[in-house]
């Protein structure tokens, strides 16, 4: 079993009285990884869609999915009321069946603060920053996924109905990280500039692939037909920068020479899922990732420094690399640091117990979580 598909296993168990939160395992993922882990991981969220997902009624689309929108109130609130069920038949003997909630849709996600100056290849590959932005979602939306890195970011969005179909938005300098564009390709223009479009039939899929005006490379791949896609694709925008942070404080990690390689960001129900980032530690990587869901304090046999309850789990990962998971209690959730490659146990153990809880308000996060 690789260390991708243990992680995977983990999530699955902890997650078996709830929704299957994949995005646990993006959060912590380097966007600089091989394609075929970042393919896998687009499979796992993929076919677990109709976990989470529930088919029903025509739902209402928000006007809005731009986390700097001005119209929207500063400090909006991170959670929404539950729809109401869909009514069912009554059975055969006349009695109500118990019906299952509608799913509530991410209307808009937690305004982060802004970043001034304008978006340029420079300012992309910045892990603290993102540049892409929606403004009318192509279908009701549940989940939405940001993540940025050194290499690049990207934007992923799970759907409410029809399975939990995805859509995905890739931003950087080069098209080196982005998938391939599958199938015989065709030019189309996007928002005034040339691209490439190509459909998958196999798996019912669209990309199209086209560079701004400013240098930058996008790339947008859906569960569209050509005009459907070019459609999303001109309504994506590249135009602000805003911050992307986690509920984390660890100064111990820039202590120890440490640096934030990556982060991402989880909204679901208008409400934040999970948030977190890595650290590269010479060259080995650490991800800290903050989880909404509460874990469970009886999977703590263990101890961090200062007596923190804690779950450790280590061993040889995909290829024989090290790996260490540890799990603990942070503020109303939780916090899961994976790491890997030649890191220093004790350090990351050390990292793990001191690391501080800030708020779950996204707009007070820190600009620098390790400041």
């Amino acid at each position: 079993m690789t260390d991708l598909d243990r992680v995977v296993a983990d999530s699955l168990a902890r997650a078996a009285d709830d929704d299957v939160h994949v995005e646990r395992l993006l959060a912590g993922a380097r966007a600089d990884g091989t394609r075929r882990r970042r393919r896998r991981l687009l499979v796992i969220a993929g076919s677990m869609a109709s976990v989470t997902a529930a088919a029903g009624s025509t739902l209402a689309v928000a006007a809005s999915l731009l986390p700097w929108a001005p119209q929207q109130p500063a400090g909006p609130p991170l959670s929404a009321p539950t729809s109401a069920p869909t009514p069912t038949p009554a059975s055969a003997n006349g009695s109500a069946q118990p019906t299952a909630a509608a799913p509530v849709l991410l209307e808009r996600f937690p305004p982060m603060p802004v970043v001034p100056g304008a978006v340029t290849p420079e300012s992309v590959g910045d892990p603290g920053e993102l540049h892409i932005g929606l403004a009318t979602p192509p279908f009701p939306i549940r989940t939405g996924q940001f993540h940025t890195s050194r290499d690049g970011e990207w934007m992923i969005l799970q759907g409410a109905t029809n399975g939990g179909r995805q859509v995905r938005v890739d931003l950087a300098r080069t098209t080196n990280g982005f998938d391939p564009v599958p199938g015989a390709k065709q030019d189309v223009t996007v928002a005034g500039r040339p691209g490439q479009f190509a459909r998958d039939e196999q798996f019912a899929r669209s990309t199209v692939r086209w560079q701004l005006t400013n240098g930058l490379w996008a790339q947008a791949t859906g569960p569209f037909d050509q005009p459907g896609l070019l459609a999303f694709a001109d309504g994506v925008r590249f135009d602000r920068a805003y911050r992307c942070s986690a509920p984390i404080r660890l100064p111990a990690a820039r202590a120890a020479g440490g640096i934030v390689d990556s982060c991402s960001m989880t909204f679901q129900e208008n409400y934040v899922l999970s948030a977190g980032i890595t650290v590269r530690l010479g060259q080995s990587y650490a991800g800290f990732s903050f989880e909404r869901q509460a874990l469970d304090e009886d999977r703590f046999k263990d101890a961090l420094v200062g007596g923190v309850p804690a779950r450790i789990v280590e061993g040889a990962g995909d290829g024989g690399t090290k790996t260490l998971q540890i799990d603990r209690q942070f503020g109303p959730g939780g916090l899961s640091v994976i790491a890997e490659g030649g890191y220093d146990g004790a350090e990351v153990r050390h990292l793990a117990a001191v690391a501080d809880f800030v708020t779950i308000e996204p707009g007070n996060w820190p600009a620098d979580p390790l400041a």
